[in-house]
């Protein structure tokens, strides 16, 4: 497919974006300062005062400048593409994005809350987009130990000035970064908790070796703020049963700090069972269909071929991308899979290696792109399966999955923006009108999921709330009227671009 390559046209999509997010999300597109009340008081006011003032006046009063009510600090600026802030002439044409990003934050960094970009940040990945865009990833440290979600992004222009900046920043930790809990007795820690969750022997789960972090639960978005040094350790089920959990175990006080499954499933159960020996690994199963292979005339075995054959190739058409880690990994998918023994699991998930389907739940050409892209977005989007991360993660498995079939394996009209229509139990979720199935279609929704009920519940709202960015995505192929806007749609390829560009 023609990709669109010319600035004038990615601003022009670029303002049907915002003019999208507006009526989705609500928000003001106004140009505003941060005002005393959303910022610390004293010389921090003063100076992000005076700091977005000068950004201001550097992009005509045309900057977006929005606060972290948590912590005071500025969490995203932005400006349109022809308002950029600038670096000085003199180093603008001599450095690298990375380090006009650098520059950038040299000057403005204590926006975010960062003292030291140099020392507090580290390069996570950065990306050029139509040989004339560049995004910076960066993770924040303290004394080289990664914060759990503290991250900022740097979009550069061609010209290497800075068209937005986005961070969730940890700032002014004060921390003994000393451990006195020992990686062993945190993997024990983290073994013990997995295990009597899920009701299953230790002997049942693998634990991957502790890594320290820095956390502190207010970046997630929740309200508890205090700071504390972690073992980060991911456990996982020997026989490839549906558990992923991240754990991190305080490593000076020893008790768990968090945990929560990063199983992405495409319909949310609760189903505990005993573990009877079900496995999902290779050395278990008999190879039903490969690229050699005939169909079987098995429903389950051709689908999940057919349809993990259609997601491949919409990734490679449409966005040049080669298997779920653009390396031409093997797409490795198992069906029929039962927990114990009475063909009553009815669900999908991606284990991190695999796709894997309860019977008949490979019948569903969206579900199958749906598991496949969380398989994508693990690779590349460094995304929590947690709250609004986890939202995010769902709503790009449901986007994709969507594209994918409406691309290759149209139903009826009506069948148009549900997803799994063609499972056993039928629809989960409706793209166009999510508040049909009782998920919010913007922020301001009462059916968004918060608080304390969720955060013990489907990993803090991730199938309900992934309905906002559902709906944009809906709005942007077809338009329509939604929230006092009027849309004009620009079909699935040009969404596609821009989502794909978003979720790498």
């Amino acid at each position: 497919m023609k990709k669109y390559t010319r600035r004038n046209a990615n601003y022009k999509i670029l303002m049907i974006v915002l003019t999208i997010l507006i009526a989705v999300f609500g928000i003001s597109y106004s140009p505003r300062q941060a005002s005393s009340e959303e910022t610390n008081t004293g010389n921090i006011s003063q100076t992000i005062d005076g700091l977005t003032q000068q950004i201001q006046k550097l992009t005509d009063g045309k900057a977006r400048i929005s606060m972290n009510a948590e912590t005071g600090m500025v969490r995203f600026i932005g400006t349109d593409p022809f308002n950029a802030i600038s670096i000085p002439a003199a180093l603008g044409s001599k450095l690298t994005p990375e380090q006009a990003a650098r520059s950038f934050l040299s000057g403005y960094g204590r926006l975010f809350g960062i003292s030291d970009q140099a020392n507090e940040l580290e390069v996570m990945e950065s990306n050029t987009v139509d040989n004339s865009r560049s995004f910076i990833h960066f993770q924040q440290v303290y004394e080289d130990i990664p914060i759990l979600g503290g991250e900022l992004i740097v979009q550069i222009d061609s010209n290497n000035n800075v068209t937005s900046a986005s961070s969730d920043f940890l700032p002014k930790i004060s921390l003994d970064v000393t451990p006195t809990i020992s990686p062993s007795v945190a993997q024990a820690t983290a073994l013990g908790v997995v295990a009597k969750t899920y009701g299953l022997d230790t002997n049942a789960l693998t634990v991957n070796e502790p890594q320290l972090w820095i956390y502190n639960p207010t970046i997630l978005g929740m309200d508890q703020n205090v700071t504390s040094l972690v073992w980060r350790i991911e456990v996982v089920s020997v026989d490839g049963e549906p558990i992923r959990e991240l754990v991190l175990v305080d490593a000076q006080l020893g008790f768990i700090a968090l945990h929560f499954n990063q199983i992405e499933t495409a319909k949310h159960r609760h189903v505990w069972t005993a573990k009877d020996g079900s496995v999902c690994t290779n050395a278990s199963q008999s190879l039903q269909r490969d690229e050699i292979s005939a169909p079987t005339g098995s429903p389950d075995v051709d689908n999940a071929y057919n349809y993990s054959g259609y997601t491949y190739d919409f990734y490679s058409s449409e966005h040049g991308r080669d298997s779920i880690n653009n390396l031409g990994m093997t797409i490795t998918s198992t069906v029929d899979f039962d927990e114990d023994g009475d063909c009553d699991y009815g669900n999908a998930f991606w284990n991190g290696f695999q796709m894997v389907f309860g019977t008949g739940y490979a019948s569903a050409c969206d579900v199958v792109a749906h598991e496949l892209t969380h398989g994508v977005t693990d690779f590349e989007s460094n995304l929590f399966y947690y709250m609004q991360s986890g939202a995010i993660n769902e709503a790009l498995s449901d986007i994709w999955g969507e594209f994918v079939e409406l691309t290759y394996n149209e139903g009826a009209p009506s069948d148009r923006w549900l997803i799994g229509e063609d499972l056993p139990i039928g629809a989960i979720r409706d793209m166009q009108n999510p508040t049909f199935f009782g998920d919010p279609d913007r922020m301001t929704s009462t059916n968004y999921a918060c608080g304390d009920y969720w955060r013990k519940w489907d990993n803090g709202g991730v199938h309900i709330n992934s309905g906002i960015a559902n709906k944009a995505a809906y709005l942007m192929v077809d338009g329509g009227t939604f929230n006092g806007y009027v849309v004009t749609g620009m079909g699935i390829p040009k969404t596609a671009d821009l989502f794909y560009e978003v979720q790498t």
